[in-house]
């Protein structure tokens, strides 16, 4: 039994061992300049850290949250936030830019009134670099 264990035990190292660390080649590089542009227009699903859309008493909508730039560029954000279903089409939403984001930073923002395209909702808040 001790034996059978040991060569378990043996057999598992021997595998781990063999994996290693992935070779780089003189052309790989190993820096910023291979991660995607972020550009006007590109969505940060990361940067909304706090959002609240809600109807009031009557019936109007309002949105408030927390934008963080997670890139290392200073940036303006768009917060779009359209009340009404998803379904692709066209339909009345609204824009609240954000400017001048620090890397690393965050910034709270707040909507008054948010046109609805159809007033039973639902709200939906997205975070894109501003064009």
């Amino acid at each position: 039994m001790v034996r059978r264990v040991s060569f378990a035990v043996i057999g598992l190292v021997v595998l781990t061992a063999c994996g290693g660390a992935p070779e780089t080649k003189a052309g790989d590089k190993d820096d910023k300049s291979t991660l995607p542009t972020v550009s006007a227009g590109t969505v940060l699903p990361d940067a909304l850290t706090a959002g609240r859309c809600v109807r009031d008493s009557k019936g109007r909508w309002t949105a408030s949250g927390t934008v963080k730039n997670t890139t290392s560029t200073k940036l303006d954000l768009d917060v779009r936030i359209h009340v009404g279903p998803a379904d692709g089409k066209d339909g009345p939403g609204h824009v609240k830019l954000v400017r001048d984001v620090k890397p690393g930073k965050s910034v709270d923002w707040n909507v008054l009134r948010v046109t609805a395209d159809d007033p039973a909702g639902p709200c939906q808040v997205q975070v894109a670099v501003a064009k």
